[in-house]
């Protein structure tokens, strides 16, 4: 930082931060138009300066997306979901060759989404987290004839959005903060 009173070159004074002080008509208003022109026409001595401090479209996009995500409500959304998850599991289990395991997988399932939706604390989030993504896994990979493609993925979508505030939110804030 230089010494009050010492001329500084405009590039090195905008990375400083800059304060124009002066009477009424000494061209305070003026400075700034001019330099507003130079970064318009992307002159290369403030090239420095707009890097740093004008953000670009790509971030002003991604920076609008954390801001909606972030304010987003999804627990009616993962409500919703997981109920009809749950309605075609329960049909499609009196289909399936083998209706009590289905049965004992929805009732997992169940009571998994259950302790999503009234959130315990983040051990219980884990751990019924983890107990529904091995019923959906084995249900969708390991035994495909339990029940149909349709209400593994329905139950899919509803834990993935019933997880949103732990798989989301803190990799929003981070690039929030970054951004």
């Amino acid at each position: 930082m230089p010494p009050a009173g010492t001329p500084v070159d405009v590039p090195t004074a905008l990375l400083l931060s800059l304060l124009v002080l002066g009477d009424p008509g000494s061209g305070k208003t003026t400075l700034l138009r001019y330099l507003a022109l130079k970064l318009a026409r992307r002159d290369p001595l403030l090239a420095a300066f707009a890097r740093a401090r004008i953000p670009r479209r790509g971030t002003l996009l991604l920076e609008r997306i954390c801001r909606r995500l972030s304010g987003a409500k999804v627990l009616w959304a993962g409500l919703f979901a997981s109920l009809a998850a749950r309605v075609a599991w329960i049909v499609q289990a009196f289909g399936s060759p083998t209706p009590w395991l289905s049965a004992l997988a929805w009732v997992l399932l169940f009571g998994g989404m259950f302790f999503l939706v009234f959130r315990l604390s983040r051990r219980a989030t884990a751990m019924v987290s983890l107990a529904a993504g091995s019923v959906l896994l084995g249900a969708g990979c390991l035994q495909p004839d339990l029940v149909g493609r349709w209400p593994v993925a329905l139950a899919a979508v509803a834990l993935a959005i019933l997880l949103f505030l732990y798989w989301v939110l803190p990799p929003l804030a981070a690039l929030g903060a970054w951004l």
